[in-house]
């Protein structure tokens, strides 16, 4: 994904969890000093690409991201039903939703292959997440 001989050893993978929303921080940290008062939600990834280690769980926090009604995604053909059209992850948890509502509960990290829903099995984790969505959801959006 990233070449940069002078900074970033070659050959080089991780486990570490990254999102689209931390290209934009992980770039500018390369190559400008952003703003301290411009939000955004992503980390950069700058220093754990470089050798050091990745952002902690309690640096990450809660992330979040809608997708749209795909045939394919979320690796299973064909979808459930209702399809998720948004997803919560926290630590290696990842709850899909549809407008709040919770469909599927995966631990990505024993079941990367999301193939075992243990929605029913984990009920105050799917609250928690499910409440931390639903804020989430109901958060302004602004547009430029």
């Amino acid at each position: 994904m990233i070449r940069w001989p002078d900074a970033i050893s070659a050959g080089q993978t991780s486990q570490t969890f990254g999102h689209t929303n931390d290209l934009l921080p992980t770039f500018c940290a390369a190559s400008v000093q952003l703003p301290s008062d411009l939000p955004l939600d992503g980390l950069s990834l700058l220093s754990h690409w470089k050798g050091g280690t990745p952002p902690s769980q309690e640096e990450r926090g809660t992330v979040f991201w809608q997708l749209d009604l795909y045939k394919s995604l979320q690796r299973h053909s064909p979808k459930p039903k209702p399809y998720a059209t948004e997803v919560v992850m926290r630590g290696n948890w990842k709850l899909l939703a549809l407008k709040g509502k919770p469909v599927e509960l995966f631990d990505v990290e024993t079941d990367p292959n999301e193939k075992r829903n243990v929605l029913a099995e984990h009920p105050e984790l799917v609250a928690s997440l499910s409440a931390q969505l639903k804020d989430w959801l109901n958060e302004p959006r602004t547009t430029k």
